[in-house]
């Protein structure tokens, strides 16, 4: 129950939690003597202690400050039997547990479990309205609790509200799994729950039409925006969700930036998916304050055609001199002891003189490089030609684009042609980049577009 408040602290708003349940006896927990927990005393003042269980003790009350510092009230529905309870000494059953719990979330506690469709209809008629009351804190990272209290003055009203709140905690303190909650907030949330996290950009590129390594990710790692961030140890974790928001992959690496090189940073790595919709993420958080920095992208994984041809999203390139890369994973040959330069080895560009194209904006009267990943499948003797264009998105005005083969490789059914592409001089303003492959022999095309501004 601790670790579900947790989870609920990063669903914004009141959340309502209708518990069947017969109850943990209050006697386990505060003792036989005193129902609430409370000290008693002797005519000649000498207390009576709570004899109950001090761990358990502990661990309820820690529950109930969760549940109230995440704004989830239990509505609590006693399944013990009436006539037990009639019969038994409530000390001895979980009734006053139950109803502590209620009580402290500000939620209610309803008994006889036979007249749950009434209690059902009284929680509907408790929920459907509320007033949200809010007051300035003052704001301070030591995860301290603070009980809250809320009267009013009208007469026969009667208050149902959480009772306290935490505090933020340092990030260094968090639990494992409070790591992870806060991890995938930072990943999917519109607005993350503790901060605004620093944003850069993502490329995800379907590459391959074969099983293995067929989507790849590159970022560049903006040092002039997250240098915040990246200070001691830092960690980079990709993340693939499928298309319900499951997780399918996730792979995590710890960094120190003082092995970097005062130089733009570039992050790869490759991942085999089987077809479908995916969102990619690739966040970067310090791992002493929590700090963090996204990237977002998402790809399409298409089935392998049985006959025909098929184009990837280009890898553009720009004219960039010795750019540092960051590889997350590559497959690694057995005899490798250095790192491998598997991005040049398999995009077939030289990392010295270029580096991807990832801020989505071209400069007019310029030249940009592209890799252009294909596949043909039972077309013998091929012949393919590479076509591009520009459309202006308010005016639908196409301009044809010059393009130019500098080299191609086949590898098996892939094939990559590297070409050089001139854009004009343009106006200002929002472009779809459109590349085509057709080959000749068949008149089969493929077509992938892309946004841009042209600067």
């Amino acid at each position: 129950m601790i670790d579900l408040a947790r989870a609920l602290r990063y669903i914004p708003g009141l959340k309502y939690l209708i518990l069947f349940s017969s109850g943990i006896p209050y006697s386990f927990v505060y003792g036989i003597q005193s129902p609430y927990g409370y000290q008693a005393k002797y005519e000649t003042g000498e207390n009576i202690g709570s004899w109950g269980e001090t761990l358990l003790k502990q661990r309820y009350e820690d529950m109930l400050k969760e549940l109230s510092a995440s704004n989830c009230a239990i509505y609590a529905l006693d399944t013990e039997e009436a006539r037990i309870t009639l019969e038994a000494d409530l000390r001895m059953t979980g009734a006053f547990s139950l109803e502590k719990m209620a009580s402290e979330t500000g939620g209610k506690y309803f008994g006889n479990i036979n007249k749950y469709e009434k209690h059902l209809e009284k929680i509907q008629n408790l929920t459907g309205s509320y007033y949200v009351l809010g007051y300035y804190i003052d704001e301070k990272w030591d995860g301290a609790y603070h009980k809250i209290k809320v009267e009013v003055k009208r007469p026969g009203c009667k208050v149902h509200a959480q009772k306290g709140y935490f505090n933020s905690k340092p990030f260094s303190e968090y639990s494992k799994l409070e790591k992870q909650l806060h991890l995938v907030d930072l990943a999917l949330s519109e607005k993350s729950l503790f901060q605004t996290p620093l944003n850069f950009h993502l490329e995800a590129l379907p590459c391959s039409s074969e099983k293995e390594m067929n989507l790849f990710l590159v970022a560049k790692i903006p040092l002039d925006k997250i240098q915040e961030i990246l200070q001691g140890k830092f960690e980079i974790i990709s993340l693939i969700f499928d298309k319900a928001g499951n997780i399918i992959k996730f792979r995590r690496q710890e960094e120190t930036f003082s092995r970097f090189p005062e130089k733009n940073i570039y992050y790869y790595s490759f991942f085999s998916l089987t077809p479908g919709e995916y969102k990619c993420r690739l966040v970067i958080r310090n791992l002493k304050t929590g700090r963090g920095a996204i990237a977002h992208s998402s790809a399409i994984i298409l089935e392998k055609q049985k006959k025909g041809i098929q184009l990837f999203p280009p890898l553009l390139l720009v004219s960039e001199k010795n750019a540092f890369y960051l590889e997350g994973f590559v497959p690694k040959k057995s005899d490798e002891k250095s790192d491998s330069l598997f991005l040049a080895e398999y995009f077939h560009f030289d990392q010295a003189k270029y580096s991807p194209l990832l801020d989505e904006s071209l400069q007019a009267e310029s030249t940009i490089f592209a890799v252009v990943p294909y596949s043909i499948v039972d077309i013998p003797t091929p012949e393919v030609m590479i076509s591009a264009n520009l459309i202006e998105k308010t005016s639908g005005e196409i301009f044809p684009l010059q393009v130019s083969t500098l080299s191609e490789i086949k590898k098996r059914e892939l094939s990559l042609r590297i070409v050089n592409i001139q854009i004009p001089e343009l106006p200002p303003g929002e472009y779809a980049l459109n590349l085509s492959t057709e080959e000749r022999n068949s008149g089969l095309e493929s077509q992938v577009t892309k946004i841009f501004r042209i600067k």
